[in-house]
Order: structure tokens, then sequence, then C-alpha cells
């Protein structure tokens, strides 16, 4: 986790607590952290349906590793 903001550190926490979660779902603010995070390989980017009764796929962020602990200050 080192080379991580306070800012980053945040809002990976948040993707912690929250697990999967829709792109559109995320505040505004935190959409500047993403690539960060993802080229640290701490989180993924997939495509999915949000139900079943869909065709549109829509992008999901996800963890890679849950085992991960959480971070405190």
């Amino acid at each position: 986790m080192e080379g991580l903001t306070d800012f980053e550190k945040k809002v990976y926490q948040f993707f912690l607590e929250k697990g999967e979660i829709s792109l559109h779902d995320i505040p505004r603010r935190m959409m500047g952290a993403i690539p960060k995070l993802k080229r640290r390989g701490l989180i993924d980017i997939i495509k999915k349906t949000p139900n079943p009764w869909t065709l549109k796929k829509h992008k999901f962020i996800i963890v890679k590793n849950r085992e991960t602990p959480t971070i405190r200050e």
C-alpha cells in the first residue's frame, strides 16, 4: 500500500466495504483514483449485466484480493 495518497487509501477502503459496485454508483470525486488503483492491481473493472432482464452491460469495480487487511491510519 506504499505510494498511495491518503485519498486513494480512502477510496480503496470504500471499495473494500462495498465489495462489488457499479461505476455509476461511485461518487464523482472518487473517479480520479480508479486508474492508479487499477494500475497497482488492487481493483479490477469488469463488464456484466446488472440484472437478468437487460442486454446492455455495465462496468463494475471489484477488489481483486479480498483478504487484504483494511487500511488503518
